[in-house]
């Protein structure tokens, strides 16, 4: 199966994305075990975190076959290389940056950045936007 359908088919299973942030490459399996085990099957690691490649090669390495792994708060195009380099398959960013974006889908990795409004939507899917997240989501509590 290929990265964007497996990870179709882990959003299908359960429609969340647990995001573990501050999580160090010692604390990651376990936290990840507890995930999986629980029926969670993307696993997002901040960017801003502790080691974050290292805590993405151990989930990756150790999950992979269960679960979609890969980074977020990722901002520049040079990170998508280092991601997959370390056997992420997802790129989360805050913002909807289209050489990020367009990066990502010509890097053969599932592209989830973040928009707000429906121009950064668009913008997003026209250069090759797998999925979309609002964000930031508190914002705009209530009205979407």
């Amino acid at each position: 199966m290929d990265t964007l359908a497996a990870f179709r088919a882990h959003f299908a299973a359960c429609p969340l994305v647990a995001i573990i942030r501050g999580v160090t490459p010692d604390e990651a399996e376990a936290v990840g075990e507890a995930l999986v085990e629980a029926g969670i099957r993307i696993i997002e690691v901040p960017l801003n975190s502790p080691a974050p490649l290292d805590s993405i090669a151990r989930l990756a390495k150790r999950f992979g076959d269960r679960a979609t792994i890969g980074a977020g708060t990722v901002l520049r195009v040079e990170q998508i290389a280092q991601v997959a380099d370390a056997g992420g398959r997802i790129i989360v960013s805050p913002n909807a940056n289209v050489e990020v974006i367009a990066a990502t889908a010509r890097a053969g990795l599932v592209s989830s950045p973040g928009y707000f409004t429906p121009t950064e939507a668009f913008a997003a899917l026209d250069a090759g936007a797998h999925v979309l997240k609002l964000f930031p989501a508190e914002i705009c509590s209530g009205v979407w």
